[in-house]
């Protein structure tokens, strides 16, 4: 089975935060009541076999399942590319 990216995620202090799309990185860092610029949350996604990948992986997965056919802003897998 292809992996896919299956939702925008926070991985903070070891714990991901995650909600189902269109939610967007935004979100997730206001309810989390974190600063966009803040170094606390590694932004990122996860896929459909339940992995946390950051921007850069994201991306490539996207890419190689045919998700996306290219990316907005290389090499970084944005919500935007998706949704």
């Amino acid at each position: 089975m292809t992996e896919l990216v299956s939702s925008a995620a926070l991985l903070v202090d070891g714990e991901v935060h995650t909600e189902p799309p269109p939610a967007r990185h935004g979100l997730l860092l206001r309810r989390l009541g974190i600063d966009r610029k803040s170094l606390e949350a590694v932004q990122g996604f996860v896929t459909s076999r339940g992995r946390f990948v950051d921007r850069v992986q994201a991306g490539e997965i996207a890419l190689k399942a045919g998700q996306i056919q290219q990316l907005a802003f290389p090499p970084s897998l944005f919500t935007e590319d998706l949704w």
